[in-house]
């Protein structure tokens, strides 16, 4: 294929404004090598929004264990199981089972993991991936129609104004998120 000089100038500029490093077919297993890899070089900040989490544990829990003795600061925003927009999507998502238990038991376990640099907070608002590790994130939607380990994922540098843009919302969620009470939930 045939790219003029005056394109890939715009592409280059494209890309670097934005912030673009990947784009991907999805967020699945088959990612789980890049996630690891990068949390493995972790040493400032891991903050994630998600929906629970659960996967993530399984997959990537003794990584977060060691974060926490770097004294990283781990931030993760879970979807408040008592929300409205948490019902909902436990009703269109027949996949995941009980949504709301999933969620409380994904911050239980969380909890257990006695990670002094790890907060919690529930969020109320449509789900979004939001998975920062130090100055990169992957970034995307999620959609009811497919799983999230399917769903187009975008890694981008922090500093570019896509990942901003999400970096934006996960501080406004995690300001007006409320945190677990895990006797109580």
């Amino acid at each position: 294929m045939y790219v003029s000089d005056k394109e890939k100038d715009f592409i280059d500029e494209l890309v670097d404004r934005w912030g673009v490093l990947d784009i991907q077919s999805g967020r699945g297993r088959a990612e789980k090598e890049q996630y690891e890899q990068l949390m493995r070089q972790c040493d400032d900040k891991l903050h994630i929004q998600a929906i629970s989490l659960t996967r993530f544990q399984n997959d990537l829990g003794d990584i977060l264990n060691r974060l926490g003795q770097l004294d990283v600061e781990i931030r993760l925003l879970l979807l408040d199981p008592e929300s409205d927009i948490c019902e909902w999507y436990g009703e269109e998502d027949q996949e995941r089972g009980d949504l709301q238990a999933t969620i409380r038991e994904s911050a239980q376990r969380l909890y257990e993991r006695e990670i002094e640099t790890l907060e919690v907070r529930y969020y109320d608002a449509m789900p979004a991936n939001y998975f920062r590790i130090d100055s990169k994130a992957f970034v995307g939607p999620y959609f009811i129609s497919e799983p999230s380990r399917s769903t187009l994922t975008f890694l981008g540098r922090t500093d570019g104004d896509l990942v901003d843009s999400y970096t934006q919302h996960f501080e406004s969620l995690w300001q007006d998120g409320r945190q677990p009470s895990i006797e109580n939930d």
